[in-house]
């Protein structure tokens, strides 16, 4: 899970690849402000794929 103000660097990086050809990127992806039960929630809700009615 990466939070919307960690995911800005990885998004610069995929939206303008051509500003960073041979350059040596690291993108540091941060998250954690989430609470674990209503994460663990969330994902109990999603069906899997292909068993959609």
């Amino acid at each position: 899970m990466i939070e919307p103000g960690g995911a800005v660097a990885l998004a610069a990086a995929l939206f303008r690849p051509r500003d960073i050809v041979g350059d040596a990127v690291i993108v540091v992806a941060t998250g954690g402000n989430v609470d674990g039960a209503l994460y663990a929630r969330a994902l109990q809700t999603l069906e899997a794929p292909g068993t959609a009615a």
